[in-house]
């Protein structure tokens, strides 16, 4: 953002749509580097934007898998630690572990086979491989070597689709869009 010119009147729209009351804002008349400023902002909104469509697309999945026969769907806790604490009594906290996937639970078929499921959202037209970090595929990949059921549940704008792991022609450096995911779908079967 090197070189963005921004009024005080801008910054203050700015930080009104995509500041929050959870961060420290440093006071207008304290910056000393604006661009600096304005590009962890505007990450901070970014991510925040980010994790309320992941929320969102991840209840529309579980609605999904249940759909499919998946029963007592719950979901994955990431578990984390307290890494500071501050006297006003904010706490700095950190991920402890990485886990398996976003949901799990049990197919209703018969067969009590275990189902792992990673949810990716998007509101763009295509889910791009790299979206997928290497723990969520080396756990989808033994969770189906193990005879369970793996599944990629990819929610566009609220529209769930959820495929069977691994997906037929998905891979590094490759994506899928809305209607190739239409085509791809799981049968609820296998």
């Amino acid at each position: 953002m090197s070189g963005v010119s921004w009024s005080h009147e801008d910054l203050a729209e700015y930080l009104e749509r995509f500041g929050s009351d959870k961060q420290d804002i440093v006071p207008l008349d304290d910056l000393s580097d604006l661009d600096d400023y304005l590009q962890t902002y505007s990450r901070k909104a970014k991510a925040a934007a980010s994790q309320q469509l992941g929320s969102e697309g991840e209840d529309v999945a579980e609605t999904a898998l249940k759909a499919y026969g998946v029963e007592m769907v719950e979901q994955i806790a990431t578990p984390y630690i307290i890494s500071d604490r501050r006297e006003d009594g904010w706490v700095r906290i950190k991920r402890k572990a990485k886990v398996s996937g976003d949901r799990r639970g049990v197919m209703a078929d018969g067969s009590g086979r275990r189902v792992l499921a990673e949810v990716k959202s998007t509101n763009g037209d295509r889910i791009v491989w790299s979206r997928l970090e290497d723990h969520q595929v080396i756990a989808l990949d033994k969770n189906n070597r193990l005879k369970a059921v793996s599944l990629l549940v990819l929610v566009f704008s609220q529209q769930a689709y959820v495929l069977r792991w691994p997906v037929e022609g998905f891979g590094p450096r490759k994506s899928i869009t809305q209607e190739q995911a239409i085509g791809l779908q799981w049968d609820g079967k296998e």
